[in-house]
């Protein structure tokens, strides 16, 4: 299990990529914001696997990066 954390904009990123029952990997995203956990939207219905730790650690780095961006642009942030 590899896990890597970040900052980015105001908020940390933590990323965790895991192994589930079928050796598919996913990732699990956490983000704080001013000491915080923020909830990160999951808008698919399942949650995405890929063939390798790596492939699923890049894309949760992706997704929280995308979380941020998208917060980013509002006054409040």
């Amino acid at each position: 299990m590899s896990k890597e954390i970040f900052k980015h904009g105001k908020y940390v990123v933590s990323v965790d990529a895991k192994q589930n029952e079928r050796g598919a990997w996913y990732c699990e995203i956490t983000l704080v914001k001013d000491g915080v956990i923020v909830l990160v939207p999951q808008p698919e219905t399942t949650q995405p696997e890929w063939a390798t730790e790596a492939e699923a650690l890049r894309a949760g780095i992706v997704r929280g990066r995308a979380f941020v961006n998208s917060h980013n642009q509002s006054a409040s942030d």
